[in-house]
């Protein structure tokens, strides 16, 4: 196509030359009729060098466009931001432009002639051999990596190298063609963003670690204050209790030996006994209710509803899992009483006499929803409450999320208020009622063989078994004073009481609940497994409902109150 384009050229030169010595001769030999062979040789001769001519003026004009362009691509190689770099087979550069002069050197002084490798840091030299091996062996392909310059002044920079290989006519190697383009600020940038990155990791580590000791606080924290509930209410039960118990017992012995019972007196200090009986139990059980430390937590909730109903007039509607699910004490402490506040501002700003409580277990986290549909509120003021609103909504909220969970609340003025607790907590282990007491097994290797019972002397043969020695011997007095009633034996610990049991073969025995070692119920469980045909009651200062299904399981005949009158417990033990 080219030499068809030139054929075409010159075709069109000839015909010009030809048209210009035409009218030349037109003008000199129009009179002329013939024209010599001469005269034709001369024409020819005209043509050509007319057409020559014009060739000449072409090829001026054609070098001229080529040294423009020449210069205008050189003004653009030199004043690129990006270096370029020419090397010839040798590894010498042949040209270099400003921009790569400036990343090689750090000045504008030429490189040609020059090798590269001096500039290349001593540590990335492997890297740029490894360039040049790779241009060799893809041809034609852009080839890259990324070195360091040690520029004259020995400062460093970062260039991004990129280059091919470029070919002569016959195919051999020429040259290599070279880009660099600085990428120090990119490192720089880089180098900032790992170093923030490894702080930014080693902050979150800390913050994770602080998380963790924080919600090791919280449970501490929870436990640290249950524990003081139930120093407190332990000392309410276990001294002031047994001591009014006490008390009250000495009144009624007295007032059979001493005809007292009917004055106003003795009427008015064994109703103040009574009553502080009462009130001493009930801020027992606010402060920590046994039933928390006895079953798990749908139990302690239903221990909760009925309390809220007796004390508040509040109807709770339970939706509680069939199955026990097995927590963490400070969760189930922490989870007891966020409801029980809960409920607490239902009974203080609801204005109304439901509420419901739902729980369920799911993927490993407990959900508790805590619902009324009272007056409602600004939704607002459940999130602006602070600190010093007590066991609130807000600390409620803190010690949720310092355990992993979070505390959802909606309301809405006149639709009521729905607080929503979730908690992520172990696997649930669930309780197998055919499982046998380990405890149990333990002292039933311990027990010995039945003593043979004694003779039978027409009076009903009574065990004591209670740690508080005011209360068993407030009974002891009381009991003797009756002529059917024969105290066989007393014992201050669940162990004690089952290997005496075995020794006396009592005929009622009168269980206190809670005992060091062994508590009553557990006792209960062994001498009734060995001795069916003994009777026994539970004893507690405690609500009897709370305690009598517990009793009833382990096999006990009945439950009494020790706050109950003793004409009760001598109908149990008489068997009427």
């Amino acid at each position: 196509m080219p030499n068809d384009k030139k054929h075409f050229d010159l075709q069109q030169l000839r015909k010009k030359a030809e048209q210009i010595v035409d009218e030349r001769q037109e003008e000199t030999y129009k009179s002329e009729s013939d024209i010599s062979d001469m005269v034709r040789l001369i024409h020819e001769l005209e043509v050509y060098q007319e057409e020559v001519e014009l060739q000449n003026q072409e090829l001026r004009e054609s070098a001229k466009s080529l040294e423009n362009a020449r210069n205008e691509w050189f003004e653009l190689f030199d004043a690129a931001p990006v270096g370029f770099v020419i090397i010839n087979k040798q590894g010498m550069i042949e040209r270099c432009n400003q921009a790569a002069a400036r990343l090689l050197t750090g000045t504008r002084h030429p490189m040609s002639g020059r090798s590269m490798l001096p500039r290349i840091h001593p540590d990335d030299q492997e890297i740029y051999h490894s360039l040049v091996r790779s241009m060799r062996e893809n041809p034609g392909v852009a080839t890259s990596r990324e070195l360091r310059l040690v520029q004259e002044n020995k400062r460093i920079v970062f260039v991004h190298m990129e280059g091919s290989v470029v070919k002569d006519a016959e195919g051999e190697f020429n040259q290599f063609r070279v880009a660099l383009v600085d990428i120090s600020e990119q490192k720089a940038y880089e180098k900032s963003l790992k170093k923030i990155l490894e702080e930014l990791e080693e902050r979150t580590g800390e913050l994770a670690a602080r998380n963790r000791q924080l919600a090791r606080l919280t449970s501490e924290l929870t436990l640290a204050e249950q524990r003081e509930r139930k120093r407190l209410a332990e000392i309410l039960h276990d001294h002031l209790q047994q001591l009014l118990a006490g008390a009250r017992l000495h009144l009624e012995i007295l007032a059979g030996k001493v005809d007292v019972e009917g004055t106003a007196a003795f009427k008015t200090a064994y109703d103040l006994v009574t009553k502080s009986i009462e009130t001493s139990r009930t801020l027992s059980s606010e402060l920590s209710p046994p039933v928390l430390y006895q079953k798990e937590l749908p139990e302690a909730l239903r221990w909760l509803a009925r309390w809220m109903s007796a004390t508040h007039r509040l109807d709770v509607d339970l939706d509680l899992p069939d199955d026990f699910v097995f927590l963490r004490e400070d969760l189930r402490v922490l989870l007891f009483h966020s409801v029980r506040e809960l409920l607490f501002n239902v009974v203080k700003h609801a204005e109304t006499s439901t509420a419901q409580v739902a729980m369920q277990e799911q993927n490993g986290r407990i959900r508790i929803m805590v619902k009324d549909k009272g007056r409602g509120c600004d939704p607002k003021s459940l999130t602006e409450n602070g600190p010093g609103e007590g066991f609130g909504i807000f600390a409620i909220r803190e010690r949720v999320e310092l355990l992993g969970g979070n505390l959802e609340t909606a309301c809405a003025p006149n639709e009521g208020v729905t607080a929503t607790i979730f908690l992520p907590v172990a696997p649930p282990v669930y309780a197998d009622p055919e499982q046998p007491s380990l405890v149990a097994e333990e002292f039933a290797q311990r027990i010995e063989p039945p003593a043979t019972p004694p003779p039978a002397n027409g009076k009903i043969r009574v065990m004591l078994v209670d740690d508080h020695t005011v209360m068993r011997k407030g009974l002891l007095s009381f009991l003797s004073g009756h002529d059917d009633i024969e105290i066989a034996g007393e014992a201050a610990d669940g162990e004690a009481a089952v290997e005496l049991a075995q020794k006396i073969q009592p005929e009622v025995i009168l269980m206190d609940i809670s005992m060091p070692k062994m508590n009553g119920v557990e006792a209960t469980r062994q001498i009734r497994s060995k001795m069916p045909g003994i009777r026994i009651y539970g004893l507690s200062m405690f609500e009897a409902e709370d305690q009598a299904h517990a009793m009833s399981e382990a096999g006990a005949t009945g439950y009494l109150s020790k706050s109950g009158n003793s004409e009760s417990l001598l109908a149990a033990i008489r068997g009427e």
